[in-house]
C-alpha cells in the first residue's frame, strides 16, 4: 500500500520502473524482505521471486494504468476522449447487450478498492501454495 501511495503521488515512478530495471537501493531491500517472509513461510526461492514478481506486477501494473488513465481524462482535446466512448457504446448497443447495459449506467469499485480486491486474490493464492 505504501509504494502504491508513492506512484499515486508521483505517477511518473511507475512508468520508470517499465523502461529499466527496477535496480535502486530501496526496491532490492524491499525485494529482498518479500524473498526473506515468502521463503520463510515455505517457498522455494524461485517460487518467492516468481510470486514477489507477481506483487511488484500487480502495484505498478495498476499504478501505470490509473496515470495513463488519469492523463487521457486530462488531455487537451477532451473531444476525442468522448469520441472513443462514444464509438464504443454505440457498437456495444448494436452487438454486446450485456456490455452496452453497464456502459448506460456504469458502476463498480473505485480504484483503491479494485487493486485491493485483486491484491487479495494474489496474496490468497500465494498462501495458498505455501
Amino acid at each position: 500500500w505504501g509504494t502504491r501511495e508513492m506512484i499515486k503521488k508521483h505517477p511518473w515512478h511507475a512508468e520508470l520502473v517499465h523502461t529499466r530495471p527496477p535496480a535502486g537501493p530501496n526496491q532490492m531491500r524491499r525485494l529482498d524482505f518479500m524473498l526473506s517472509v515468502l521463503m520463510a513461510g515455505g517457498a522455494s526461492l524461485p517460487d518467492a521471486m516468481t510470486y514477489a514478481a507477481m506483487v511488484f506486477q500487480h502495484v505498478f501494473g495498476s499504478g501505470l494504468q490509473e496515470a495513463t488513465e488519469a492523463r487521457f481524462d486530462t488531455a487537451d482535446d477532451p473531444t476525442a476522449h468522448y469520441a472513443v466512448f462514444l464509438d464504443m457504446r454505440e457498437r456495444a448497443a448494436r452487438e454486446m447487450p450485456t456490455l452496452s447495459a453497464w456502459l448506460s449506467a456504469p458502476s463498480g469499485p473505485s480504484a483503491d478498492e479494485r487493486f485491493e480486491l485483486v491484491l487479495g486474490f494474489l496474496l490468497d493464492g500465494i498462501a495458498s501454495r505455501l
